[in-house]
């Protein structure tokens, strides 16, 4: 009895563990983003605790704009957290940095609040300002436009 007992206690579990919520962090770099986010770890109590950053141009970056945005399949991406970063990174070099963006509580409250069973938090770049002054920005998301005259694949033979 009682190993049926730990048996069904045991399966409960797991069934819980199933049916619970689910946080996963990546990172999205924009095209033509002078940045390139690599290395990215994660602590128990930030999802983007630090990185390696690669200056992907040929100008001295002085500092990065990074935003977090929380999204599921049924929710549309919302900014979360947001840092600004001063780093000098000469042109071909990587250096390391803590970020301490996404608290892991209270996105896993937001999520769980809106109802997200799997919820994506997301990092990107918003926008680089170069030593000379000069800044790249990031436009918008990619968006998808049809053509005209969609390609048709050859009929069969």
């Amino acid at each position: 009895m009682r190993r049926f007992l730990l048996i069904l206690a045991a399966l409960f579990g797991a069934s819980a563990a199933a049916h619970g919520q689910r946080l996963y962090f990546t990172t999205m770099i924009p095209a033509g983003c002078p940045i390139v986010i690599e290395d990215l770890e994660q602590s128990k109590d930030f999802g983007f605790q630090s990185a390696t950053f690669l200056n992907d141009s040929s100008q001295t970056v002085q500092s990065i704009h990074l935003q977090v945005t929380l999204s599921s399949e049924k929710q549309p991406e919302e900014v979360v957290d947001s840092g600004h970063i001063y780093i000098s990174i000469e042109p071909g070099e990587r250096k390391s940095q803590d970020m301490f963006l996404g608290r892991v509580q209270a996105l896993t409250q937001r999520a769980k609040s809106d109802r997200m069973l799997v919820a994506r938090a997301m990092i990107s770049v918003e926008s680089v300002e170069f030593a000379d002054g000069s800044r790249w920005t990031a436009t918008g998301p990619v968006e998808f436009e049809p053509s005209d005259n969609p390609v048709r694949p050859p009929a069969p033979r």
